[in-house]
């Protein structure tokens, strides 16, 4: 796929700066005392986590931009690269307005209370797989379009790439992205987030550990990863209150929180070292460029950054997302089982010092990422270069 090619160096390039800034957060002592601000807690960190940041924040854009300019040559690339766009910041970016006038209405306010805010207000963020979606639907849209204006007479002809082709398939892309793909995922995020919920008041901990492993390994930044991990920061908050209110670090509901944390970040670690793996023992199954990513996925995969895993999911979606999913879920699982916790939000190797169990918290990440390096190894069909 042209898209995951060209993406690949924002992919490696902002994951080894963004697990940089954890590595210098943690010998600054700021692992276990960081929180929500752990990987820009001094200037230095918060650099390389915001230039980290803004390549990592391009690369769905130019996943959906070149997928489309491969099916549409170069008029889809930027109506890709917007679809990209929506799908990466979902209806988020165009919340928040103050509207001239208070008393909307009609088609006005269908417009103000779904395409801006969502369904139920909650922002919606169709991530790397809606950037795939985006940037078909991009390249598709601009060859219809094009077939469309081979009728129209040949007077009009030079105002098709400078006015024809950009309005209309930048505006229609951007409806279907903002008034159907993203709204349908926000559903579903909210749906997940609600399922975590009850089995974690149900003290269901390994099955809750199985299934937040398996989500952070299915979209790998998407909403589904995203649902995972949101719900495990969020307890960690819920965590923190109960021991303001007096509540002991080994009561059973504050041990669930931390172990709820350490299933999402142990899944989340093992798409890119399980395919980094798989690279190593079944070199047959991927390209020269993806086996020379190898190195900078096994960092990657020790800092968190799921995202590393994303090209060879984009390239092979069919077979490479089963083969996280599982390796990830059965981490999770092993992790909620040896009651690891995880008082940190994010950092991998780099916060081990605030995990309880550490030795089986790695067992559990080189466990789940084996299973993941063997079934790619088994399912996975050998590429021709």
């Amino acid at each position: 796929m042209n898209g995951v090619s060209h993406m690949l160096p924002f992919v490696i390039g902002g994951g080894i700066l963004t697990a940089l800034a954890f590595l210098i957060d943690t010998l600054c002592g700021y692992g276990a005392t960081g929180g929500s601000s752990f990987g820009s807690c001094t200037p230095l960190s918060a650099f390389f986590k915001y230039a980290g940041g803004l390549a990592m924040g391009i690369m769905v854009p130019v996943l959906a931009g070149f997928i489309a300019e491969s099916i549409a040559d170069r008029p889809g690339l930027a109506v890709g690269f917007l679809g990209g766009l929506l799908a990466s910041s979902g209806n988020a970016a165009i919340a928040g307005y103050t509207w001239a006038n208070d008393g909307l209405s009609g088609f006005q306010n269908f417009i103000a209370k779904f395409g801006f805010t969502g369904p139920a207000g909650g922002n919606t963020v169709s991530g790397f797989l809606g950037g795939i979606v985006a940037g078909f639907l991009a390249g598709y849209i601009v060859l219809l379009l094009r077939k469309l204006c081979d009728r129209l007479p040949q007077s009009l002809e030079g105002i098709k790439p400078t006015l024809i082709y950009p309005v209309v398939c930048m505006f229609v892309p951007a409806v279907l992205m903002i008034f159907i793909f993203n709204p349908l995922i926000g559903v579903v995020n909210t749906g997940l987030s609600n399922m975590l919920s009850a089995l974690a008041e149900k003290n269901l901990l390994i099955v809750l550990g199985l299934i937040l492993g398996g989500m952070m390994a299915v979209d790998m930044g998407g909403p589904i990863n995203k649902a995972a991990y949101v719900y495990g920061t969020m307890v960690l908050g819920t965590a923190s209150e109960l021991l303001a209110a007096g509540v002991s670090l080994t009561d059973p509901a504050v041990q669930a929180c931390y172990i709820s944390m350490a299933a999402a970040m142990v899944g989340g670690m093992v798409p890119p070292l399980g395919i980094a793996l798989a690279c190593i023992f079944f070199p047959k199954k991927f390209t020269k460029a993806e086996r020379n990513s190898t190195v900078s996925n096994i960092v990657m995969g020790c800092g968190f950054i799921t995202e590393g895993a994303i090209p060879f999911a984009a390239a092979d979606p069919g077979h490479v997302i089963p083969c996280t999913f599982i390796g990830a879920a059965v981490a999770g699982a092993l992790s909620a089982a040896f009651r690891c916790t995880l008082m940190a939000p994010h950092g991998g190797l780099f916060v081990f010092a605030t995990v309880g169990h550490p030795l089986m918290y790695i067992v559990s990440w080189l466990v789940g990422s084996a299973v993941t390096c063997i079934l790619l190894g088994l399912i996975k069909k050998p590429v021709q270069e």
